[in-house]
């Protein structure tokens, strides 16, 4: 059984998934029974390893946060005693509450040999984590703040990233990002709008290893 952390948090590991993926069924003899789980998208697919299909869509990750307890689930519902033998391959970036879940079907999993492959932390990354309107109420052509949380879970410092907001595609403030690895810092942006009615603003960071979460629109 192959099990993907398909969650959001591996975006970025694409190649590094699909090359892990064609080693692991490499080893598979062809008449072998493969099943395939992706931790959000549920059972891929059941069979002979010589009938998998192409490995692209199997590999596809979501935006979601993903929970290993519901693949496991599925897992416990494939009758084990069908096989002589056992073996589980998980591809994971191994975040805390991976580990926590992964925890509570020890038992359950004595019986197989387990190999996880653990994807590497992204070198350059930062994350817009939150944004908040900081005011109650906006009136025309006054000033209201804005916060952004970055946070930057790669593993190096940046210096001098551009971080600009924009409110129906014009530019109204930019500012630049300076974070260590793994710190979390607030920004605070202030502008004002000449009428009332709905407006739409976007929040964006300089691209870097995972460009999905370096844009917020609100």
């Amino acid at each position: 059984t192959i099990i993907l952390d398909d969650s959001f948090s591996m975006r970025g590991n694409e190649k590094y998934i699909k090359n892990t993926v064609n080693k692991i069924l490499q080893q598979i003899p062809d008449k072998n029974q493969l099943n395939w789980i992706n931790m959000n998208g549920g059972l891929q697919y059941m069979g002979l390893k010589v009938d998998v299909p192409e490995i692209g869509p199997l590999c596809k990750l979501t935006y979601k946060s993903g929970a290993v307890i519901e693949a496991l689930g599925v897992l416990a519902q494939i009758k084990q005693e069908n096989y002589i033998s056992h073996e589980l391959y998980i591809l994971t970036d191994a975040q805390s509450s991976f580990i926590i879940e992964f925890q509570k079907y020890s038992e359950e999993l004595e019986m197989m040999n387990i190999y996880a492959f653990i994807a590497p932390k992204l070198e350059n990354n930062l994350a817009i984590t939150e944004l908040s309107v900081l005011n109650d109420i906006l009136l025309p052509n006054e000033h209201f703040e804005i916060e952004v949380s970055i946070y930057n879970n790669g593993l190096i410092d940046k210096e001098n990233v551009l971080l600009q907001l924009s409110i129906n595609n014009m530019t109204l403030g930019q500012q630049l990002v300076t974070l260590k690895a793994q710190a979390l810092k607030t920004y605070i942006f202030k502008t004002a709008l000449s009428k009332t009615g709905i407006h739409n603003g976007m929040i964006e960071i300089d691209s870097d290893n995972r460009n999905e979460d370096n844009r917020l629109f609100f």
